[in-house]
Formats: structure tokens, sequence, C-alpha cells
């Protein structure tokens, strides 16, 4: 069941990103709920398996994408979960939803260490395009709810709460300074990659899957 999902959620299907990918977890050892819930998701693809990702062309937006992280939300190891997501023609072309492998010390470190993340899919996305011969001369957008985060790579600094991250989630700061990525303050009701970090209730499931360009 869970092989099924994950191909239908990487392939055409981001709105089940979070759910499989938390489900993913426990596939090697799952309980009767576990199942249940597995379930659960293959009614609501059978529900609404007439929705299709749709892209406006040329008359849709550019390339730009949305970076978040729900801070320790794991029970069983404390784990953060981000995501990120991608838009073209005003449609998701990638998406990513997936547990931290370490542990954050605050919500700015997890949402800092997803921005890494989101980056690096960015350039990869300038990099893909120049080779089909699209150049991209301006920065890609990267919208992220966390001031904090956004600060500490726009404003490269050092202190007793960050100097512990990783060398390799600083890569964010060179892509900002080279102008590669350029990060937007965006408020958290307007967080498209929201949905891809925590389960959401009818109203914003709907909403969420709309924005996503799923019609």
């Amino acid at each position: 069941m869970i092989g099924s999902l994950l191909y239908a959620q990487l392939g055409t299907r981001p709105d089940i990103s979070f759910a499989v990918s938390h489900l993913a977890q426990y596939a090697s050892n799952p309980s009767p709920q576990h199942i249940r819930l597995a379930k659960y998701v293959l009614c609501y693809l059978k529900g609404t398996s007439d929705l299709k990702l749709v892209y406006d062309g040329a008359a849709g937006n550019g390339l730009y994408g949305y970076s978040d992280s729900s801070y320790g939300d794991d029970p069983d190891d404390r784990h953060s979960t981000s995501g990120y997501v991608f838009l073209l023609a005003d449609a998701a072309i990638s998406w990513c939803s997936r547990k931290q492998k370490t542990v954050a010390q605050s919500t700015t470190e997890a949402e800092y260490m997803e921005l890494a993340e989101a980056g690096n899919q960015a350039m990869w996305y300038r990099m893909f395009m120049g080779e089909l011969g699209y150049e991209v001369k301006d920065p890609v957008p990267i919208l992220e709810d966390n001031k904090g985060a956004v600060d500490l790579a726009q404003k490269p600094m050092t202190s007793r709460r960050t100097k512990h991250i990783p060398i390799k989630h600083h890569v964010i700061r060179d892509y900002v300074e080279n102008e590669d990525v350029d990060l937007i303050r965006t408020p958290t009701d307007e967080m498209l990659a929201d949905g891809l970090t925590k389960p959401f209730a009818q109203v914003k499931l709907t909403d969420f899957v709309s924005r996503l360009g799923l019609v």
C-alpha cells in the first residue's frame, strides 16, 4: 500500500505528501491504526481521482517556491517535519515532505535547515532550465514564514544559538549573497508548504489542493 501511495504522491499528487511520508516511517512494522490510516488515504484518492495538475503556460507566474517546517512534531524522536514546493505556470512541479535527520533546537533552526534544502532545489532548477534554453536571470523567490530563519540567511551572524548548525546548511547564505535566490517573508496563513508539514482539516485542505494547481 505504501509503495503504491508513494508512486501517486511522487508523480502527480502532492496533496498526500505529508500523510504518505508519515505512514512510510512505520512501513516495516505497522500497527492496525497505521493500516487503517493508509486505507483512509486510498479512499481519499478514490474520491478525488479526477484531480489533475493544470499549468497556465505563458499566462502563469514564473518559478517560485515555498519552504516550511513544523518544529519537533514527531512524538517518537522529536525530529521536525519539513517540506518545500516549487511552482511554475501556477502549478506544482516539485514537492517534498520529510522528517529532518537531526533534532532542531528551535523553530528558527528547523526552518533554516529546510531553507537550505529548498535553496538547493532552486539552484538545480536554475541549471536545469538553462540546459533547456530558458535562462533564469532573476533570483528565484522562496517564500518563508519564519522571520528568524530569513534574517539568519540574509544577515549572516554567529551566536550561541546558531554556532552548532552544520556548515552544509549555511549554503543558503551563498545563494542569497550571489542573488541566486530571493527570500521573501510571507504570513503563515499564506504558507503553501504548511500542508506538507502537518495535517489539515477539510476547509484548509481544499484551499491547499487548489493552490497547488490541482483542479
